[in-house]
C-alpha cells in the first residue's frame, strides 16, 4: 500500500530530538509542534490555532497505522526526526526526500513480525526487514536474470521477480509501447495505463504520484481543479496546501502505510 502522505508534513526545530521515553500522545503532540512552526509562518497563521489541527491529524493516522502487531514505536521516533532534517532544507520538498521521511516515520508505528514470519506489509516487520512473498525477510538485490524465490530477495533495476511459471526469476520488465500489467510491470522511468508510456510532465493532470515524472502529484489542487504534476511539495499564503493544513480541504487519511 502506498505510503500516506500525512507523513511528510512533519518539520523539526533544529537541535530538537524525541526521546525513547515519549508517549505516543507526547509524540502527536510534538508532531504537530513541529510541524507549525515551520509551516504556520509561510502560510500565515498562528502557530496555536495550527497546532490542535496537526495534532488531530497525527492521532487519526496513528489509530489507522496500529493495524495488526503494529504499535507505536517511540525508538524509531528520533529516527524520523533526523530523516525531516533532512528533508525539509527548502521548499519544495521533492519525491526523494518525502519517500525517504515516510519511510522513515512510517517505523514509528512497527510490527513484531521476524524474519520468516507472516506480513502484508513492510512496517508489519520488525526493524529494517521487509515483506516479500508474505513474509518478513532481510532485503538483498540477486544478479540480473537470478533466481528470487527466497524470502527477501529481489531483483536489479530494469528486472522484477516474474513469478508466472516455474522457479520466481528476474524478467525484464517491459519497453515502451508494450502492453503492460501489475503482472509485468514497465521499466522504472514509464508508467503503465495499459501500455508503457512515458510519464507525465510537471502541470500535467495526474491521479497519482508514480504518473509523473516528478513523482509528484500535488494532493492539494485548487478548488474545482484536477491534480497536476508538480516539483513537489510547497505552501504559500492562501494556498490550498495551506487551507488543508488548517483542516479546509484536506484529503481524508488513508489507512496509512
Amino acid at each position: 500500500m502506498k505510503l500516506s502522505h500525512i507523513w511528510i508534513v512533519i518539520v523539526s526545530l533544529a537541535g530538537c530530538q524525541l526521546t525513547k521515553s515519549m508517549t505516543e500522545d507526547e509524540f502527536c503532540q510534538e508532531y504537530g509542534k513541529r510541524e507549525c512552526a515551520k509551516v504556520a509562518n509561510i502560510c500565515a497563521f498562528a502557530p496555536t490555532s495550527c497546532e490542535p489541527v496537526r495534532r488531530a491529524a497525527c492521532q487519526q493516522m496513528a489509530a489507522a497505522s496500529k493495524t495488526g502487531t503494529r504499535t507505536f514505536n517511540a525508538n524509531n521516533a528520533d529516527r524520523c526526526l533526523k530523516q525531516v532534517d533532512a528533508t525539509y532544507v527548502n521548499f519544495p520538498a521533492d519525491a526523494t526526500r518525502l519517500a525517504a521521511l515516510d519511510k522513515a516515520c512510517a517505523r514509528v508505528f512497527s510490527g513484531t513480525a521476524r524474519a520468516n514470519e507472516a506480513c502484508s506489509i513492510d512496517y508489519d516487520c520488525q526493524g529494517d526487514l521487509i515483506c516479500d512473498k508474505g513474509h518478513c525477510g532481510t532485503a538483498r538485490v540477486v544478479g540480473a536474470g537470478g533466481g528470487c524465490a527466497n524470502i527477501g530477495e529481489t531483483c536489479p533495476a530494469g528486472e522484477y521477480c516474474n513469478t508466472t511459471g516455474g522457479i520466481p526469476t528476474c524478467a525484464k520488465r517491459q519497453a515502451q509501447g508494450a502492453t503492460c500489467s501489475d503482472t509485468q510491470p514497465c521499466v522504472e522511468a514509464l508508467r503503465c495505463p495499459g501500455t508503457c508510456s512515458a510519464r507525465l510532465a510537471i502541470g500535467m493532470a495526474c491521479t497519482a504520484d508514480d504518473e509523473c515524472e516528478s513523482l509528484y502529484c500535488n494532493p492539494y489542487p485548487a478548488a474545482g481543479s484536477p491534480r497536476k504534476c508538480g516539483p513537489g511539495l510547497s505552501f504559500s499564503d492562501g494556498s490550498p496546501s495551506c487551507a488543508a493544513f488548517m483542516g479546509s480541504g484536506a484529503p481524508a487519511p488513508d489507512a496509512g502505510p
